[in-house]
């Protein structure tokens, strides 16, 4: 390798880790005659001749893993398994206005729900999927907007971090537009709205998803640490009723209704939503709440709720948080096959408790535990109960 290409390459590697600042080099301090400004050195000189957008790269992603163990009352062993997610996601400002996204993520199939690699195979290689990529405009004429496209993140304020209506690792793909602005110093309004491109069909009409949400929260004044949020949408699929299930397996509907191998309900969701934060002995509380009415339903089985509590937050070592929520899915409150993927064995049609503690080792480090205690209220009432124990890593 010539002196100029190992150069480079020194180059790249320190933008690639993110030991450039994302902004410009600060320009050298004013002097007066009598002192020397001193020479940049070489790789600062090489480091200022990189396009802009590779300065400002910035590599992020996650390492989990996971012991899982489930307890299906239909089956007659319990299942134990250990898995891991891998997530990689590079991105950079192509201009002042435009930022671009790029993310992998582990997984053993196309699912829109599962990030999760199982170690299996007699130690095969484990595969990497495309998880994210899009771009985002924030137009500085209108300060508070942003425009994404391509396969995003999901945009969408869940109180508590509700999974009620999608999956925390589901990713949309299409267009959407966010925009915030503060009232005042007490009072900020969102909103959300999206159009979605859920299954392709070369010989029949297309499935889509529109999505709009919009909310309001509120600083309690003179009450530190205090905050009401609440909201609401209304999701509409396009051509869902009478179609094969959506996913890898076009005969299993995940919770919902189905007639001749297809969905009996139009999915047309209605979602409202609202949360409190407070702090109690310095630590902050949150209560929430997540509804879901599906206004397409052929049956009665239409409502999907969760309500819960936490309360602690794990930032600095030593920091822990505990939570807890109670969920029931109807069959047909929501798409099913985009649902939790997790509790109760996943979908809908399914009822329980959930209990989360988690605890900050170290900088980037945590571990946490989740026992879920399910029912799937399906043709029967089944018993179905998962302990999760895991190790997350940020960097």
């Amino acid at each position: 390798m010539t002196s100029t290409c190992r150069q480079w390459a020194c180059a790249l590697l320190l933008a690639g880790v993110g030991l450039v600042s994302a902004a410009e080099p600060p320009s050298a301090p004013s002097v007066t005659s009598s002192e020397s400004v001193a020479p940049k050195s070489e790789s600062q000189t090489l480091l200022e001749s990189l396009p802009a957008w590779l300065r400002n790269m910035k590599i992020s992603g996650d390492f989990r893993y996971r012991h899982e163990r489930a307890d299906d009352e239909t089956k007659t062993t319990e299942r134990d398994r250990h898995r891991i997610r891998a997530r990689l996601i590079v991105s950079s400002k192509v201009n002042d206005q435009i930022d671009a996204t790029v993310g992998l993520a582990s997984g053993t199939d196309e699912s829109p729900t599962n990030t999760n690699q199982d170690l299996k195979g007699g130690f095969s290689s484990k595969d990497l999927w495309l998880d994210l990529a899009f771009v985002n405009y924030h137009p500085a004429s209108i300060e508070g907007l942003n425009v994404f496209a391509g396969k995003i993140r999901n945009l969408y304020y869940s109180p508590g971090n509700s999974d009620l209506l999608f999956d925390t690792d589901v990713n949309p793909e299409g267009i959407a537009a966010t925009y915030g602005k503060d009232l005042n110093d007490a009072m900020n309004v969102f909103g959300t709205f999206g159009g979605y491109y859920v299954e392709e069909r070369s010989t029949d009409v297309d499935t889509g998803l529109w999505g709009i949400q919009g909310g309001l929260t509120w600083k309690v004044p003179q009450v530190e640490g205090m905050s009401v949020t609440a909201g609401g949408g209304y999701f509409d699929y396009g051509n869902l009723q009478g179609q094969v299930a959506l996913g890898d397996d076009e005969t299993d509907f995940s919770g919902n209704r189905s007639v001749a191998r297809a969905y009996e309900s139009d999915f047309n969701i209605l979602r409202g939503f609202g949360q409190v934060g407070f702090q109690i002995a310095g630590r902050p509380c949150t209560v929430f709440a997540d509804v879901l009415v599906n206004n397409g339903a052929e049956s009665d089985e239409d409502t999907g709720y969760l309500v819960g509590a936490s309360v602690g937050k794990c930032k600095a070592p030593g920091s822990w948080a505990f939570a807890y929520n109670y969920r029931d899915l109807e069959a047909d409150c929501e798409v099913g096959v985009l649902s939790d993927s997790t509790f109760a064995g996943g979908g809908t049609g399914v009822r329980g408790h959930k209990l989360s503690l988690a605890y900050q080792v170290a900088k980037g480090c945590s571990f946490g535990v989740n026992y879920m205690i399910g029912e799937q209220v399906q043709e029967d009432t089944t018993d179905y109960d998962v302990l999760l124990a895991e190790f997350n890593f940020k960097f």
